[in-house]
């Protein structure tokens, strides 16, 4: 990678909080194989993407994010503008302390391989951002909605989030336009747009998707009656239930989404609760450089 100049982003708040306590010991084995490093640290919501493009504009060329999943969502932020990298020969890595920490789960390769990796730009209400991983709507957002609402939670608390929405929080009538060309129209509990294969903390909703293919995978469960709905998301979300009368599965290049009633439509992009009601999704192929890294 030539001469690296380092910035390491920690976000104390990060995995409820608990990254505040060992950010130290994330860094040391970093420290013996790069020497000493910049970091900064994250105060709120958003900064990582301020963070992140200062240190570009400073001339650091490797960027580490220490903390979760929504955390390098911010950092992709801030390499960005335009479909393309701010610095095209910038990387980024992460190191993982979240509570659900999926993105990585779908990044294979050895300490030190550098990766060349799709993302996925989201549109809504006249605002773009750009994802790594999966956007759910449906009950996924709602679960992102209540987190939103009460902070940072250890993972004991988020699951107690998750069931409550699965327990109260109604199927949504939506339309949903594939490649520009297959609508979809229906009720349904929960949807995913994947980019990589996990999330919700360990879920494998999709068994084909690659970050580096230049493809995403659509799930979208199908409104039952709610006393059938907690097995059929286990085996929906977890990718073990194939396409059919209760599941949809698809794979494209872009996607068109909307609500077909009104109230509240909840989203999330990475974990951030997203704001907006017609969202367009499309994949932005082989943009981010990303060297993997182990802090054992």
């Amino acid at each position: 990678m030539g001469n690296l100049k380092i910035k390491v982003i920690v976000n104390p708040a990060s995995g409820g909080g608990a990254t505040r306590g060992r950010w130290r010991r994330f860094l040391l084995p970093l420290e013996s194989r790069y020497g000493p490093l910049n970091q900064e640290f994250t105060s709120c919501p958003g900064e990582a993407v301020l963070l992140t493009r200062k240190a570009l504009d400073e001339g650091f060329n490797y960027i580490i994010g220490l903390g979760g999943d929504g955390t390098f969502n911010e950092i992709v932020n801030g390499y960005m503008e335009k479909d393309k990298p701010v610095n095209p020969d910038a990387s980024l890595s992460l190191l993982p302390s979240g509570r659900g920490n999926d993105f990585l789960r779908s990044v294979r390769g050895e300490t030190g391989a550098t990766k060349t990796l799709d993302l996925v730009k989201v549109s809504a209400s006249g605002r773009e951002r750009y994802f790594c991983n999966v956007s759910s709507f449906g009950m996924g957002g709602e679960v992102a909605r209540r987190v939103a609402k009460r902070g940072n939670l250890l993972k004991t608390a988020y699951l107690a989030k998750a069931l409550s929405a699965i327990l109260s929080s109604p199927a949504r009538r939506v339309r949903a336009l594939v490649d520009g060309r297959e609508e979809i129209r229906g009720d349904y509990w929960v949807g995913a747009l994947c980019n990589g294969g996990y999330f919700g903390g360990k879920m494998k909703v999709s068994s084909k998707a690659s970050l580096e293919d230049g493809w995403l995978d659509l799930c979208m469960v199908r409104k039952v009656a709610r006393r059938d709905l907690l097995p059929l998301l286990i085996n929906s979300l977890t990718g073990k239930a194939p396409e059919g009368s209760e599941t949809v599965r698809r794979r494209c290049r872009s996607l068109t989404l909307e609500p077909l009633e009104g109230g509240e439509f909840p989203w999330e992009y990475d974990g951030e609760l997203g704001k907006g009601r017609e969202l367009f999704y499309t994949v932005v192929p082989g943009v981010v450089k990303f060297r993997i890294e182990r802090w054992t």
